[in-house]
């Protein structure tokens, strides 16, 4: 089964990496931002290029590899963050200081590659601490700090939403992987309490909030348009052009006259539902359903602690966006500024996106498949006596076609034991 989820998995990301680029060429050929035609698209098939041999490195990089200096690596996604806070080397942008200057008109967002080291972090210390995960110390303390540090730091440059959704995945790992919940529920009471007290003394968060309660309500539509509500109301307008099956592709009020700010981006969503309707939309909808089950299945077929740390919080890494993304887009949501993974403009949102798919691919292609020992005869596809009289470390060759590792070696001969006998009896 792995097989084939794995194989589902990288059908449904090509499907969505290909509706990215088409709605990148679309909106970067009206975007304001865009410097000349079609600039971004072609930007955007560079950091593809980039983020399949990022996915390639961490497919195929061994496990003993990244365990070894998953310290450095989660400094290294530490640092990378903090020279955001550097004049001259990080850059602020409408009152976000979330990148990273490379020269020119190049940036990166650090705190896109943080989420991948601080997960490959989490995933080595619950490997080298399995026996204490339902521990106080082990199993809970330092895992939070690893998880607090990144997030704090995120979480301090305005970024919330990245500093949300690094905060999810966290708590899905460590609560799928069996850290003891009597303290992780206080201790998350806690925590959106203190986030809440913090927000409310950030007066542009205020005020998004506060434009985000007045989108139902026809008598603001005018202060919404000239304020920082605009974005949401005319993302609700778009979608609610688009009917059942669209406008049309490239052929959006919303995308022509550059009206939605920032449509290649955190709103490309509405965009698309514009465009394509319902239909479009809830295909888009759906894909993202099929990577969450596909990763679903791969984490429960993990046997092993890393591996199901590192496919369990690159699912969450990937799908808990998305839903803030759309929530955020058909307004459910205050606006955030979370871009939709595969699909947004953005180098630093695709290529760590693909890395997480590398890491979740490699956790597929490590599955060991389990045969049940009562069908042991007939998957291997040999005669009775084959299994009878041979001895269980000298079996034939064609036993090369199974893993045997998962069955424990006394189990094998007491089933071994029972059919020569059988088979005695029976002659």
């Amino acid at each position: 089964m792995s097989t084939y989820c794995n194989r589902l998995l990288n059908i449904t990301v090509i499907l969505l990496v290909v509706v990215g680029l088409c709605f990148s060429a679309s909106t970067s050929f009206w975007a304001k931002e865009s410097g000349n035609t079609y600039g971004m698209f072609w930007r955007q098939i560079f950091f593809l290029v980039v983020g399949v041999g990022a996915a390639a490195f961490l497919r195929y990089t061994s496990e003993t590899l990244l365990s070894r200096f998953y310290w450095w690596l989660y400094a290294l996604g530490i640092i990378g963050v903090l020279l955001c806070y550097i004049p001259g080397i990080g850059k602020t942008v409408h009152g976000a200081s979330r990148w990273v200057s490379l020269g020119g008109s190049f940036t990166i967002q650090t705190s896109e590659f943080a989420k991948i080291t601080t997960l490959i972090a989490l995933g080595s210390w619950f490997k080298f601490n399995a026996s204490h995960i339902h521990s106080f110390w082990k199993g809970f303390v330092i895992p939070g700090i690893i998880i607090a540090i990144p997030f704090i730091t995120i979480f301090l440059q305005t970024d919330m939403g990245t500093a949300l959704g690094l905060g999810c995945t966290g708590l899905i790992v460590m609560v799928l992987i069996g850290s003891p919940l009597r303290y992780i529920a206080p201790t998350l009471l806690g925590g959106v309490a203190l986030v809440a007290i913090i927000i409310s003394f950030n007066a542009n968060r205020m005020d998004r909030i506060e434009q985000w309660q007045k989108l139902d309500k026809v008598e603001y539509r005018y202060e919404l348009l000239k304020g920082t509500g605009r974005q949401q109301l005319l993302a609700r307008d778009g979608m609610q052009a688009g009917n059942l099956t669209g406008v049309g592709y490239a052929q959006g009020t919303k995308n022509k006259q550059a009206d939605l700010p920032f449509a290649h981006t955190d709103f490309i969503f509405a965009i698309i539902c514009e465009e394509l309707g319902f239909i479009g939309s809830a295909s888009i909808v759906l894909l993202y359903g099929i990577l969450a089950v596909c990763g679903l299945i791969i984490t429960s077929l993990s046997s092993s602690v890393y591996n199901r740390v590192l496919s369990c919080g690159a699912i969450a890494m990937l799908i808990v966006p998305s839903c803030l993304n759309m929530m955020v887009v058909t307004g459910v949501l205050p606006n955030s500024g979370l871009p939709l993974p595969f699909i947004s403009y953005g180098g630093s949102s695709l290529i760590s996106s693909l890395m997480a798919i590398g890491l979740l691919s490699r956790a597929a292609s490590q599955i060991k498949v389990q045969i049940p020992l009562d069908n042991l005869q007939r998957r291997i596809n040999l005669p009775l006596s084959a299994i009878s009289y041979q001895p269980l470390d000298h079996l034939p060759s064609t036993t090369s076609k199974i893993d045997l590792n998962p069955i424990r070696q006394e189990e094998l001969e007491d089933e071994s034991f029972k059919i020569r006998r059988s088979w005695k009896d029976n002659s």
